[in-house]
């Protein structure tokens, strides 16, 4: 049987779009309308590069992480700047800024209801921790030649670790090994978080930067992102696939209320990539 690798974006909990664009794909069958009753199927290889939940305000999203973990199945999942608060050790990171309060909104009424609302999902951020702990989570991935991560790998870190010219799957390694040992050793890293948004971290940096190292001949590494979802889904400079999407309703409280779900596939080892995407 042939197996075809599932690359998707970011899902921020967005239930009845994943289920639809899994089932479209093939990776499911979903026989009621219940989706814990959903069958994952066979040939498959799911990559998640995080953000799959926001751990923010206003969603409930445990029963979520249950069905898109134990159902669905993640035979790779990677942490996003969403996820990380829950296991990062830093309160300073620019990852935990707008998830534990509420002080970045300003428009009065929204305010209102987000003070009268739930908060945050606590089961959905203790599912997280424990997959964590047992070694679910990492923060970089290839697929054959493309290297995957939340927001993407700038030039300059990709020089400062002596990265550059390196194959996707040593990349993924070296950064897999360094996030481990900053979290043994509870060291800051900016090649992971960093406030700058041109050169971000793998958790933070910006699409539309990440895309102009490529516009300008500055990079060939070929990159698999998500995190900024206003460019994407789309390939960029054939070499910079932005697999997250568009938002689309304002005034929306909680993420999963907004955006589509987006992934990847490819039945050749990242020679050749399919789009599908629920907006």
């Amino acid at each position: 049987m042939q197996t075809t690798t599932v690359i998707s974006g970011d899902v921020h909990a967005r239930l009845d779009k994943a289920r639809e664009l899994y089932q479209r794909i093939g990776m499911i069958e979903c026989p009621t309308d219940d989706p814990m009753q959903d069958v994952r199927n066979p040939g498959f290889v799911h990559v998640q590069l995080g953000d799959s939940v926001s751990l923010g305000y206003a969603e409930v999203e445990a029963e979520f992480y249950r069905w898109y973990f134990d159902i669905v199945g993640v035979d790779h999942a990677l942490l996003g700047n969403h996820e990380l608060p829950a296991v990062w050790w830093d309160p300073d990171a620019v990852m935990f800024l707008g998830y534990h309060d509420r002080d970045e909104v300003a428009d009065p009424e929204r305010r209102a209801r987000l003070e009268t609302d739930i908060g945050r999902d606590r089961e959905a951020d203790q599912l997280v921790r424990d997959a964590f702990a047992s070694g679910r989570y990492q923060v970089a991935h290839a697929v054959g030649e493309w290297l995957v991560t939340h927001a993407g790998l700038s030039v300059v870190h990709e020089a400062e670790h002596g990265l550059a010219g390196k194959p996707a799957h040593e990349i993924a390694d070296y950064l897999n090994a360094h996030f481990a040992e900053c979290l043994t050793t509870r060291r800051a890293s900016p090649i992971l978080d960093s406030r700058s948004m041109v050169d971000g971290g793998i958790m933070w940096l910006r699409i539309e930067h990440l895309v102009a190292e490529y516009g300008q001949g500055a990079r060939s590494l070929p990159q698999i992102v998500g995190h900024s979802g206003y460019m994407g889904p789309e390939l960029h400079h054939d070499l910079v696939w932005d697999i997250d999407t568009p938002q689309g309703v304002e005034d929306a409280i909680g993420r999963s209320e907004y955006g589509g779900v987006a992934a990847l596939m490819t039945r050749d080892d990242g020679r050749t990539f399919e789009l599908e995407y629920v907006p």
